[in-house]
């Protein structure tokens, strides 16, 4: 018998209900974890548990697994982001995919919640989880979505518990209803004429209530938009497929929507286009004004408040922020 343990570190096996219908899959074991063969211990694991148990779920109802197995070194296998580079995988992973790969089609959970950049980028092929946290992705027929790991709020970062907390009643929310994530289609109109334009902007006037967004590319207005409902939003670009005569007949309209005062106008960070619109078009903003981030500031003060964040809390939409680059913007413009 040796007089000095064995190096030799064997793969800690996941815990809780193989039967769970979330699955909470974090980046690598700790040093403690790995002498007790546990996927997550203390203090990390307190943390995890009062988050759970915010969300009305417990520890004993879910199963909790590690995409690293044997290693508690995460930097072997990931390189945090530095400066304007991402972050991003390091090493082979095909051993610990497969592992995960099994685990998950024993499990079988309709949600998997993952704990840090590895698992995230793994199964969703986006680690930037401070982006990305909240929103649900598709992996195969699972629900994915990705947060912050509670090992990172452990001594600072409090707040990031109550993100914590949200995203898993997130899953919870949709491992009971997964058609939740499956919102009502969302119609976007975009004219290609003139007539069709001056038309959607004619019946935009109709409505008391507006959801209002400029792009600008060039300090120069490109397109606005206009919500009409939750489902059907309409943006008129601004740009040389128009005469000058078109465009000035389509600012005018522009300007009388903005100026209506029985229309209820709600924006995001909205102060910025009124005072754009103001300053570049010379249209003032007349009527009712809700700008979303900063009620949601004066509500929640001490979170985030850009639109990135707000979509993660309020809504079950996937996440949508990668889906256009502003060089293609301005590369169209």
């Amino acid at each position: 018998m040796p007089f000095t343990p064995s190096t030799e570190v064997q793969a800690i096996p996941g815990m809780g209900r193989l039967d769970a219908d979330i699955m909470i899959i974090g980046d690598c074991p700790t040093g403690p974890g790995i002498k007790e063969r546990k996927p997550i211990v203390q203090p990390a694991e307190t943390v995890l548990e009062g988050c759970l148990h915010q969300a009305g779920l417990t520890k004993s109802g879910i199963y909790i697994t590690n995409f690293i197995k044997d290693d508690s070194r995460i930097q072997k296998y990931w390189k945090d982001p530095a400066g304007s580079a991402k972050g991003r995988p390091l090493g082979d992973h095909t051993e610990f995919k497969e592992l995960l790969d099994q685990e998950i089609s024993t499990v079988e959970p309709k949600v998997i919640v993952t704990l840090g950049p590895l698992p995230a980028w793994h199964l969703t092929g986006d680690g930037e989880t401070t982006k990305t946290r909240g929103y649900p992705f598709k992996h195969e027929d699972v629900i994915v979505i990705p947060t912050l790991h509670p090992g990172k709020m452990i001594w600072g970062n409090y707040i990031w518990r109550y993100y914590l907390a949200h995203d898993l009643s997130k899953a919870k929310e949709l491992a009971e209803n997964p058609n939740l994530l499956y919102a009502p289609f969302i119609k976007v109109c975009i004219p290609e004429s003139f007539e069709e334009a001056k038309a959607q902007l004619d019946s935009i006037a109709t409505y008391d209530t507006l959801s209002i967004d400029i792009e600008v590319a060039n300090f120069e207005v490109s397109c606005i938009g206009f919500a009409v409902r939750n489902n059907i939003a309409f943006s008129i670009p601004l740009d040389m497929r128009w005469t000058i005569e078109e465009e000035v007949t389509l600012w005018n309209l522009i300007a009388g929507i903005m100026g209506d005062e029985k229309i209820d106008k709600i924006g995001q960070n909205f102060i910025f286009d009124i005072h754009f619109l103001a300053y570049k078009m010379g249209i003032i903003t007349r009527g009712k004004i809700i700008d979303t981030m900063m009620s949601h500031s004066i509500m929640y003060p001490d979170f985030l408040k850009a639109l990135n964040f707000l979509g993660s809390v309020y809504t079950k939409q996937p996440y949508w922020k990668n889906m256009v680059k502003f060089k293609d913007i301005k590369k169209e413009s």
